[in-house]
């Protein structure tokens, strides 16, 4: 959504750490 969009470049830390953060998490959950 374009609110989104404009949050996520207002808040770039959040792409950058969050982001892989989240991934990582569901990748652990998946492999158990």
């Amino acid at each position: 959504s374009p609110l989104n969009n404009i949050w996520l470049a207002k808040n770039p830390w959040f792409e950058t750490d969050v982001v892989p953060a989240l991934q990582k998490r569901v990748a652990d959950i998946l492999k158990k």
